[in-house]
């Protein structure tokens, strides 16, 4: 008992004395200068340091690399643009026309039943404003995927809800035979001031089948991790009077996107000698604030400097 009490009592000395010699963090001696503040579009731009610091991270003030959004960076959804390709295959001779359509709901509540599907609004305004496979295609032609166009489909959203958009596969002549709908290179964009930002591609969509579908053959339809998707369904069910397959995507918001935060570039590192300058080349012209924080850091914290330049680019 005694060897346990002496045990804790040594424990709690050492960490006492490991409190008194705590190291303080040093507060970087770090500062920047240039020749000038003015360049031209494609002139090398020199920072030079003085002093040091164990790290140092540029931003150098250009969209996306902006110290200003360090902590996150929301922009307006200007427009979300969809694009896509198709193809057909089989059952050219007998094969049932305008299999395929394109729909939008806003109402969807995310469940991807078939039951949950019916039960929303679907939209096929923008249906008729997208390129699909001609009818006549065959096997020969289906290598040829026929490109969509973009299209922008803000004009579907109701706001504050979320939007889906979705592939329907519909047989419903008895007489005819069923075709395979391919879908590919499918494309989801957000626009915005900054450019385009991709929401997702095919490999999101989930495939939905209706009443008809009960085993897992007969689920012969397909969305793969590279995103295409095949929409079709068993010979077997040629006769009957209703056959439907979906592919429907993830929810698409146009409210304002949280594009996270600007990243800076780390110019020196706690292995890295002293470094005295660092060179930076705008291909744009406008007003740009670069920026450094040097930084030291132990084991205790972090202490850290930040210092700006505004830098005019020009033609």
């Amino acid at each position: 008992m005694k060897t346990i009490k002496n045990s804790i009592i040594i424990f709690f000395t050492c960490l006492g004395i490991m409190s008194c010699n705590k190291v303080e963090v040093e507060t970087p001696v770090f500062d920047v200068k240039v020749d000038s503040l003015t360049y031209k579009v494609g002139d090398e731009v020199e920072f030079k340091f003085t002093g040091d610091a164990d790290q140092i991270t540029f931003y150098s003030g250009e969209p996306l690399n902006d110290y200003t959004y360090k902590d996150g960076r929301i922009e307006e959804v200007l427009s979300i643009n969809a694009s896509f390709s198709t193809a057909i295959r089989y059952g050219l001779a007998n094969g049932q026309k305008d299999m395929l359509s394109v729909w939008i709901s806003s109402d969807f509540n995310g469940n991807y039943t078939i039951e949950d599907i019916q039960n929303a609004t679907w939209k096929n305004n923008v249906s008729k404003n997208f390129v699909l496979a001609p009818s006549t295609m065959d096997n020969s032609d289906a290598a040829n995927y026929v490109p969509s166009g973009v299209l922008d489909i803000t004009s579907e959203a109701e706001e504050g809800k979320p939007m889906y958009f979705a592939f329907k596969y519909r047989k419903d002549d008895p007489t005819k035979t069923q075709r395979n709908w391919f879908m590919r290179n499918i494309v989801v964009n957000a626009v915005t001031n900054l450019g385009n930002y991709s929401l997702f591609d095919g490999s999101a969509f989930k495939e939905v089948y209706d009443n008809n579908f009960v085993t897992d053959v007969e689920r012969n339809s397909s969305v793969t991790s590279g995103g295409v998707i095949t929409l079709r369904s068993p010979s077997t069910f040629d006769t009957r009077p209703l056959v439907e397959v979906w592919a429907i995507s993830p929810p698409i918001s146009t409210e304002d996107t949280n594009l996270g935060p600007d990243k800076g570039t780390p110019i020196k590192g706690f292995r890295d000698l002293k470094k005295d300058s660092h060179s930076y080349t705008y291909i744009k012209e406008g007003v740009y604030t670069a920026t450094f924080v040097a930084s030291n850091s132990n084991l205790y914290g972090e202490s850290k400097v930040v210092k700006q330049i505004t830098i005019t680019v020009t033609q």
